[in-house]
């Protein structure tokens, strides 16, 4: 009756045996207790064996539900290698537009305002096309000139000076 379960479910059984119930699993995944429970007792049926003895106290690891466990441990560690490389999926998303040589400079420097263990996560956003702040669209806008929308908030932050360069007197403008 084994057969190889979807790698959610396997995920969802690795929060619950690690927290040992359904509701600080949900807490975790955002998934609700009732999908939880459903989930896990399809997981048990799929498999064929009892993962867990469910009590007062919670949710608590059988033998084949350890042994289980056990054999997770890769997909555990892929998880941690991606929640340190992707940060904190619970982390505030703060996206970022700007135009491609000013999102180039603050890519370059972001390491000065942002590190992997912050709680927040940034997110650039496409900046050549207009986005509309009010509906979502980004939370900030960096550009060039000060927004027309009077209920806008913004802030000169720097002057940028450029000059025009060219091989050939020809060229003009």
């Amino acid at each position: 009756m084994e057969q190889t379960p979807p790698l959610d479910d396997l995920a969802l059984f690795v929060d619950v045996a690690e927290t040992g119930g359904l509701a600080a699993a949900a807490r975790r995944t955002g998934a609700t207790v009732p999908t939880l429970s459903r989930k896990m007792a399809a997981l048990e049926r799929r498999l064929g064996r009892k993962l867990f003895e469910r009590g007062p106290r919670g949710y608590a690891l059988t033998a084949e539900g350890r042994g289980l466990l056990d054999q997770l441990a890769d997909l555990r560690a892929v998880r941690a290698r991606l929640s340190r490389v992707l940060g904190n999926p619970d982390a505030v998303r703060v996206r970022l537009t700007a135009g491609s040589l000013t999102a180039g400079y603050i890519a370059r420097r972001l390491t000065t305002v942002w590190s992997h263990s912050d709680s927040w996560r940034l997110e650039f956003v496409e900046g050549s096309k207009k986005l509309d702040i009010a509906r979502r669209d980004a939370d900030i806008g960096w550009r060039n000139r000060r927004p027309d929308q009077p209920w806008l908030a913004a802030r000169k932050t720097r002057t940028v000076e450029f000059a025009e360069f060219a091989i050939s007197d020809d060229v003009a403008g």
